[in-house]
């Protein structure tokens, strides 16, 4: 299954609504959230074929990131936080493909206060979904093509 975006969003909500009620209680608890809420999209992945792994990789790298971000707003600190898992597993993908990752952390526009978790998780979702597609794979470098991530 290639990546999805309604998963983000459930996987977002699960962090912003949770079921349990439960919000996390420090900045570890929000860590561990944000990066298994990473670990869920880039799960559905199929381009690039990731080595065994590389989730747990990119997971965390994603929760040492988040923990580094003391003083940063929440949204850089969990732009950074994706793009840190991005940059882990780009170099794990099964050979002989060739993944790039992208350029830069996902720009995240501001979301308002709001009692509907749902609309701001779908625009964060949109945002990231969008940015992952700046990615590429090759499947045979010098041969095939890049193409996006999916």
């Amino acid at each position: 299954m290639p990546l999805s975006q309604a998963t983000l969003v459930t996987a977002i909500l699960r962090c912003t609504a949770p079921p349990s009620g439960k919000f996390p209680s420090n900045p570890s608890e929000v860590g561990q959230a944000w990066s298994g809420a990473a670990e869920r999209f880039f799960a559905e992945m199929v381009l690039p074929p990731l080595l065994p792994g590389a989730l747990a990789v990119g997971r965390a790298a994603m929760s040492a990131v988040g923990a580094a971000q003391v003083g940063v707003s929440g949204v850089a600190a969990l732009s950074n936080g994706f793009h840190a898992f991005a940059l882990a597993i780009a170099p794990m993908t099964a050979p002989p493909g060739l993944s790039v990752p992208p350029p830069a952390p996902p720009q995240i526009p501001p979301l308002p206060p709001t009692n509907d978790p749902v609309a701001p998780a779908q625009t964060l979702a949109a945002a990231i979904f969008a940015w992952t597609k700046s990615a590429t794979y090759t499947a045979v470098p010098g041969v095939s093509s890049p193409v996006p991530w999916s």
